[in-house]
């Protein structure tokens, strides 16, 4: 995850990030580099060039997801054949990247439902469908994250009952054989 600040003026847009975004790089890449890219993306305002960064920011967050859902079936696979450390970890490790994943997504959510409904006039206009657009790939990702940790939370009470479940089955053995 990265932070990504924009100001959008009428005239221009800065966009400000600590780290290297290919996103961001490959559209300034294609407007320095031809004449109809340049205009495609600067002709329409500052307005419209600013959705197009956000839109390719939201567009490579449907990769990760994906990621995370192959990876949460991956352990519940793992988890039916045998329960490892390894398993644990990914657990673990997926539950946290799901909480990254859905911090990030949160805030984003009301302000661009706002720029959707017009309350920014300066970044509206003719952009409202733009916007609208993005809302919704952002709403369908934020879905996915919550489907996931649902099923990740499932996953990981199925794998504490399993624990337990072994945990007894030794404990009664050992009762057996101390008696």
């Amino acid at each position: 995850s990265s932070y990504v600040n924009l100001f959008v003026s009428k005239e221009y847009v800065i966009v400000l990030h600590e780290e290297e975004l290919p996103q961001i790089d490959h559209i300034f890449t294609l407007c320095q580099k031809t004449l109809h890219s340049r205009t495609e993306y600067m002709s329409k305002g500052s307005a419209f060039l600013a959705y197009k960064i956000i839109d390719a920011l939201v567009d490579d967050c449907f990769p990760v997801i994906n990621e995370i859902t192959s990876k949460i079936e991956q352990i519940d696979k793992e988890l039916e054949n045998k329960q490892s450390q390894k398993t644990l970890e990914e657990i673990s490790t997926t539950r946290r990247n799901l909480v990254v994943f859905h911090t990030m997504i949160k805030p984003i959510l009301p302000l661009l439902r706002e720029l959707e409904d017009g309350k920014h006039k300066e970044l509206n206009s003719a952009m409202q469908s733009f916007w609208s657009n993005v809302l919704d790939h952002l709403q369908k990702i934020w879905d996915r994250v919550e489907d996931n940790q649902e099923l990740i939370e499932g996953i990981s009470e199925s794998s504490e009952f399993l624990l337990r479940s072994k945990t007894n089955r030794i404990m009664a053995t050992l009762t057996i054989m101390f008696t």
